[in-house]
């Protein structure tokens, strides 16, 4: 699932033309997964895993880094993924049942989530 997680985030980052952009002098990529307290994502941080019924069910936090005149906006993302009948689905944690495996699908909820979570969107 680590591996799934981590193509997402990619496929995330060329969707948005920031695959290997760095922010805070090299420190994040623009799109980042992460744990609880702003620790990078990995597969041994704590309460990371749990088990809801017969799935395994990861939860981490995808922050794209907006930059715009008065700098970067870090915006977060709680996502889910679980293995569920010989797959990996991901869904945005607020979208009750909307697990899918396209990663497509899952990019436009994250950024449905993200644009609704700026304090400045000039598309609004």
């Amino acid at each position: 699932m680590c591996k799934k997680l981590e193509a997402l985030r990619a496929y995330v980052a060329k969707h948005l033309g920031v695959e290997s952009a760095r922010y805070n002098d090299g420190e994040y990529r623009y799109v980042e997964l992460f744990a609880s307290e702003n620790k990078l994502f990995h597969i041994n941080n704590d309460d990371i895993v749990s088990i809801v019924g017969n799935s395994l069910l990861i939860n981490v936090i995808m922050v794209v880094a907006i930059e715009f005149d008065g700098g970067v906006e870090p915006c977060s993302c709680l996502l889910q993924a679980r293995y569920y009948h010989g797959s990996v689905e991901f869904k945005v944690s607020e979208n009750k049942n909307l697990w899918t495996t396209k990663e497509d699908e899952v990019t436009a909820q994250i950024i449905k989530k993200i644009k609704l979570s700026l304090s400045y969107n000039p598309l609004r």
